[in-house]
């Protein structure tokens, strides 16, 4: 216990401290809690927030994407109406109703452009003095060409359409409207049939219906048309200065390709030419070794019988014409190869190798280098060693005493 403090008062300090420490243990412990809820809910926030800005972004991008391409619409639309309006001088309001009327009847504005204009062509050619075919039937229906050629093509329209409804024959009626609308009178008779006061409901109909759009409107969409196609000019000219940017790499890059292709495919055109080569050169040591090999048997088989003894000629004949032809078939492989560089030269010791033509091609009778080597495994593999025949034959008739002994073979003196 601390000098000068008494026993009560220590206990009771102590008790205190522990009270204090608890509870202050208990507000500590509660504000980590609470903390730990503002984090979570932080946390939380923070994703809902992420997750609620992606989605915004989303769909401003599939409203800026609709927008667009409610903006085409719109742009083709009054464009096309506004280009017709050019077309048959009639105004692209007017043209917007009657095409609610032509699609109502059964046909559409297109034809019936095409029939205005033949129509409008037509009857200047009269009013001109040229006559033409529709002379007869603006006589017959009593139209004056010069005076309907001064008529708005939209109040002209209507007179010539009126005057055809007027002729009760339907035959005569059809012929006459042949006559000024040329063959795109088919496409537009129900819409004649149907008269000018029909025509007039149905346009008064459209505007009703909000399906005119205003000469305003026309041009503006003239001009987003105009936009849209500056704007795709633009990129596409864009692209092409970003590829002229590229455009000296680039050509580095594919002539080096062009040209490792090409080295490539002569390193195995040159590959497969020496493959042939070095298959022929094996097949004409093969054939070489065998009739060496079977040379050296000659003194064995003259202490053969008559018949056995015999053998050997025509069996030498064979292999030394084996030989020939593998040698023929190799000189004709280095000569596909490497043309005049591929043919044959030989050396003093009777070996080949390629080079410029002789006008001489005697029948080899060694093999060197690579070759000879491999030649002369396989002739030592059969126990022969050329620098040494005698021992070769003494080898030779020691194996053929030994069969001799074994039987069913008796050799006898020839």
């Amino acid at each position: 216990m601390a000098k000068g403090i008494p026993a009560g008062q220590a206990s009771f300090t102590l008790k205190l401290n522990d009270q204090l420490t608890g509870k202050l243990q208990k507000i500590g412990m509660t504000v980590r809690n609470g903390m730990k809820r503002i984090g979570s809910a932080a946390k939380a926030g923070a994703m809902i927030a992420a997750k609620a800005l992606a989605a915004i972004g989303t769909a401003a991008i599939a409203a800026g994407v609709a927008i667009v391409k409610l903006g085409k619409q719109f742009a083709a639309y009054g464009d096309k109406f506004g280009k017709m309006a050019t077309r048959t001088r009639i105004g692209a309001e007017a043209l917007q109703e009657l095409s609610f009327a032509a699609q109502i009847s059964g046909t559409n504005i297109d034809s019936l452009s095409q029939a205005l204009f033949r129509a409008r062509r037509r009857i200047g050619n009269m009013a001109i003095g040229g006559g033409g075919p529709a002379a007869r039937a603006l006589e017959t229906l009593g139209l004056n060409a010069k005076e309907l050629a001064k008529e708005q093509p939209e109040k002209q329209f209507f007179k010539l359409i009126s005057a055809l409804k007027a002729v009760g024959n339907e035959a005569e009626r059809n012929q006459l409207a042949f006559e000024i609308f040329g063959d795109n009178f088919r496409d537009i008779q129900p819409l004649i049939d149907a008269g000018a006061d029909s025509i007039d409901n149905l346009r008064d109909r459209a505007n009703r219906l909000g399906l005119v759009l205003s000469s305003r409107e026309i041009r503006q969409a003239e001009e987003l048309t105009d936009a849209f196609f500056e704007f795709g000019e633009v990129a596409k000219m864009a692209a092409i200065k970003i590829g002229a940017a590229f455009g000296p790499s680039l050509k580095v890059i594919f002539t080096g390709l062009a040209e490792a292709i090409a080295d490539l495919s002569k390193m195995f055109e040159d590959l497969g030419g020496g493959i042939t080569i070095i298959g022929q050169q094996i097949k004409f040591a093969m054939t070489d070794i065998y009739a060496k090999m079977f040379e050296q048997l000659e003194p064995i088989f003259k202490m053969l019988p008559t018949r056995m003894r015999a053998m050997f000629a025509p069996i030498m004949s064979a292999l030394k014409a084996g030989r020939s032809k593998a040698f023929r078939d190799l000189t004709e492989a280095i000569k596909d190869t490497a043309g005049d560089a591929g043919k044959i030269v030989f050396t003093d010791s009777g070996s080949f190798q390629p080079g410029a033509p002789t006008g001489v091609r005697p029948e080899p009778v060694a093999t060197t280098g690579i070759l000879s080597g491999f030649a002369a495994q396989y002739a030592a593999a059969f126990g022969f060693n050329r620098a040494d025949p005698k021992k070769e034959e003494k080898q030779m008739v020691n194996l053929l005493e030994e069969i001799a002994d074994a039987g069913p073979l008796a050799v006898q003196p020839g």
